[in-house]
């Protein structure tokens, strides 16, 4: 089964996240969680625009690995967080079990690249920003942490 396939079947709620035999997630279910928790990045103000849209196949191909054609497959997949009104808590709490807070600054900082990508950050963006801080269990002063990993990322490229 693909990560397409997966996120497709949690979003219709046709099947849970598997566990190992200790009861933990697998780490390809962790990705399932983690993708779908940075596709909601793109739709929090309720629309995907041109550059964020490109920000988020970038985001998809680089940390998830997913070949283009992929990444547009799963694109189309979030169009079911509009549909379905799928909780982000159900996949915040996997998240704060699952990974150390310096993996939740860098998946907050994927949220940011995103919400930044057109240039314009919303006040509707900004309210989900906030509520991505607390589903984390964050603080504000980590998106300063989040914005400089970004800028170390693009310095990175650029060299």
């Amino acid at each position: 089964m693909t990560i397409l396939d997966s996120l497709k079947e949690v979003l219709n709620r046709k099947t849970a996240l598997r566990v190992n035999k200790f009861g933990e997630y697998t780490s390809y279910d962790l990705k399932v969680i983690v993708a779908l928790f940075v596709l909601s990045a793109a739709y929090s103000d309720g629309k995907v625009n041109r550059d964020e849209r490109m920000a988020l196949l970038r985001v998809l191909e680089k940390q998830f690995l997913f070949s283009d054609s992929e990444a547009v497959q799963v694109l189309e997949v979030a169009e079911f967080l509009l549909e379905k009104d799928h909780s982000l808590q159900d996949f915040a709490c996997q998240i704060q079990k699952n990974f150390e807070e310096a993996q939740r600054v860098t998946l907050l900082a994927m949220y940011i690249q995103i919400l930044e990508a057109d240039g314009v950050v919303t006040t509707d963006e900004m309210i989900g920003l906030e509520q991505i801080l607390k589903l984390l269990q964050l603080d504000r002063s980590n998106i300063d942490v989040a914005k400089e990993i970004l800028k170390e990322e693009k310095r990175a490229v650029e060299q």
